[in-house]
């Protein structure tokens, strides 16, 4: 388990802690802080932070309607679900904040290209929902699944690769 010093007292969660739910900032602060922390108190946090991450991929989705003028509450054409999807997962890989784009024109002009969109087809023909005529916020974000495996295959490829090319340093075992 770990405990004491690495995980102990001085640690501080950063930019977890203020998004935190009080009750669950209470229990780091009185416990863990106190304390140290534990395998539970790992999965706690990890989980926190995850639920965070989904919760900022659902804003970032919305952001992605809004650029196209779109409305997240109503359903969408394949077409512009295909639009949504490219915008936001462009801005994904490009660490653009998709809240940041000023107009679709600007979005058009520097980051939509062919490739690009045919990627966000093959996300939507992978998903559970290929082929309807319209698409609710719900499956829009179903897609994000898709691509969220595919970009999590990329990383391990990469990670895989560079551990290969590092092993074979002289010297490495």
């Amino acid at each position: 388990a770990l405990s004491g010093t690495a995980w102990g007292k001085n640690t501080s969660m950063l930019v977890v802690e203020e998004k935190m739910p009080s009750g669950l900032r209470r229990y780091f602060r009185d416990r863990v802080f106190q304390q140290g922390m534990v395998q539970q108190d790992l999965a706690a946090l990890a989980a926190t932070i995850e639920l965070f991450i989904r919760d900022e991929a659902k804003q970032e989705l919305r952001s992605a309607y809004k650029t196209l003028d779109l409305n997240p509450e109503g359903k969408i054409s394949w077409d512009s679900a295909r639009d949504v999807l490219n915008v936001y997962t462009t801005c994904f890989q490009s660490g653009i904040n998709v809240s940041r784009l000023i107009s679709e024109e600007a979005w058009r002009e520097k980051l939509d290209t062919p490739d690009s969109r045919a990627k966000a087809e093959s996300w939507i023909k992978a998903s559970p929902y290929p082929d309807l005529e319209s698409y609710s916020f719900t499956q829009v974000h179903a897609f994000l699944q898709v691509f969220a495996e595919a970009h999590l295959h990329h990383v391990h490829d990469m990670w895989s690769s560079m551990k290969d090319r590092l092993l074979t340093f002289e010297g490495s075992s």
